[in-house]
């Protein structure tokens, strides 16, 4: 699951002052994994949590710049993050730079199955 390791990165980075934003990108609640531990996270550390459910790919859920753009302001100043499976990567890497992040600046590890 993608968000594993980015669980992993917000609780680290969170611990060490940093403000993190954590968008997690699920089919539904069922499939939203560590959602619980990420929102308790964001009682106790710098950390915010958007879960967006809906089927995928679906264009009304789908992660576009303009919604990467309301969700994580900071965006072309900050550091990126992403997991998933192929599709959802390459979709994801596109709507992150068209959303104003740095590509040096963005780092992704694809999981596939």
């Amino acid at each position: 699951m993608g968000i594993t390791p980015v669980r992993a990165l917000a609780e680290q980075l969170g611990r060490a002052g940093r403000e993190v934003t954590v968008v997690h990108r699920a089919r539904d609640r069922e499939h939203a994994a560590l959602t619980a531990e990420l929102e308790a996270l964001a009682d106790d550390l710098p950390v915010t949590v958007h879960v967006l459910l809906g089927p995928w790919p679906d264009a009304t859920t789908a992660l576009t710049p303009a919604m990467l753009a309301e969700l994580t302001p900071t965006i072309a100043g900050s550091d990126v993050f992403f997991c998933g499976s192929p599709a959802f990567m390459t979709s994801t890497r596109r709507a992150v730079l068209d959303a104003g992040a740095s590509p040096r600046r963005v780092r992704s590890e694809i999981f596939s199955f």
